[in-house]
């Protein structure tokens, strides 16, 4: 979990010594390429390599965008279900099957058995679409509008279609 904006990490955790030691050029731009491939700065790299650790790999630019998309409709779904369960709006079962494909795609694309070059950018930029939908949906309910129950399985549905070559 992240430290709250502004905080340091305790005192025990900060790095306060540096390590110096001479390479060739080749050698360099090796272990340069290894971090890179391994989608890690060339300090986290070195590191983890002298200290036994297993690679902690940033998501790929493309997984990074997806994993941002599938939060933000899990939020809403979130939303929209709570609306659902206090009787405002219709559809529950179908805001919870959606939400919990969502869930495990997130689940999925967080873990390292994904790959990030099977993420086509078209399909990333339909999930946006889908998701400004969805969006529109859990503000309209948010503002205690009616959101019509056809209208909602119609995104939910389109929605579901969009995830298919995101879940596993």
């Amino acid at each position: 979990m992240a430290r709250p904006k502004g905080s340091r990490k305790p005192a025990h955790q900060r790095r306060t010594e540096q390590v110096t030691f001479w390479v060739t050029p080749s050698e360099r731009a090796r272990i340069s390429a290894n971090a890179e491939r391994a989608g890690v700065t060339l300090s986290a790299f070195i590191r983890s390599v002298a200290l036994g650790k297993p690679l902690r790999q940033k998501p790929h630019v493309q997984a990074g965008e997806l994993i941002r998309q599938l939060n933000a409709v899990a939020t809403n779904l979130n939303q929209l279900l709570g609306h659902a369960q206090k009787g405002s709006i219709d559809g529950a079962e179908h805001i919870e099957h959606v939400f919990r494909r969502v869930t495990g795609a997130l689940k999925h694309w967080t873990s390292d058995d994904a790959s990030p070059n099977t993420i086509a950018p078209e399909a990333i930029t339909l999930m946006v679409h889908e998701g400004t939908r969805l969006n529109g949906l859990a503000r309209q309910a948010n503002r205690g509008e009616h959101v019509p129950e056809k209208q909602l399985l119609s995104v939910l549905h389109d929605l579901t279609d969009t995830l298919r070559p995101f879940c596993p």
